[in-house]
């Protein structure tokens, strides 16, 4: 019981570390930018966005609870920068559980090609496909079922190549990072 807590303990861990802030605090200005410039607006209920390279990114350096923390802050700072809808929630919470899933799997340099692969599986499906289609139908009274075709072909599609891009940029980081801590 106590081993399953760990990642979340060594993560809170990383908020009482002013450079773990600091790079925190980068990483969320980053994910801010990549949500909000680099984002195509499809439909009312369909975006194409890179903030998961950001996210991944906290998760992987800082773990899951502050990685949770900073997405469900860049949730909100979007809608002050510029929103696109009413506040709701429940698009903060599936912020905060994006983070905590890219920091259960990814965090201390576990960025295997399978964690990679099952971390951004269990996002695309559950949070962005179930989860988000709950919330939109739910805010906008869209019927579930006529709405998620379009979601399913988004999120499908768009997962191998999400993959394929936290799997070549997560060890570059890694290794970048390394070279930057060697005196």
């Amino acid at each position: 019981m106590n081993k399953d807590f760990k990642p979340f303990r060594d993560s809170m861990a990383e908020l009482k570390n002013v450079r773990s802030l600091t790079g925190i605090s980068m990483l969320l200005a980053l994910d801010l930018v990549l949500n909000l410039f680099a984002a195509v607006q499809i439909t009312d209920s369909l975006r194409l966005s890179f903030g998961f390279i950001a996210a991944a990114l906290m998760g992987m350096l800082y773990g899951p609870v502050p990685a949770g923390l900073a997405c469900g802050i860049v949730d909100i700072l979007q809608l002050f920068i510029k929103p696109t809808g009413p506040y709701f929630p429940g698009f903060t919470l599936s912020s905060v559980l994006t983070g905590i899933i890219f920091g259960l799997f990814l965090y201390k340099n576990h960025h295997t090609l399978p964690r990679i692969i099952i971390s951004k599986a269990l996002i695309n499906v559950l949070i962005h496909l179930l989860l988000n289609s709950l919330w939109i139908t739910v805010l906008y009274g869209y019927a579930f079922w006529a709405n998620l075709p379009g979601r399913i072909l988004k999120n499908l599609g768009m997962l191998p190549v999400e993959i394929i891009i936290l799997w070549l940029l997560l060890p570059a980081v890694t290794r970048i990072l390394s070279h930057q801590r060697k005196p």
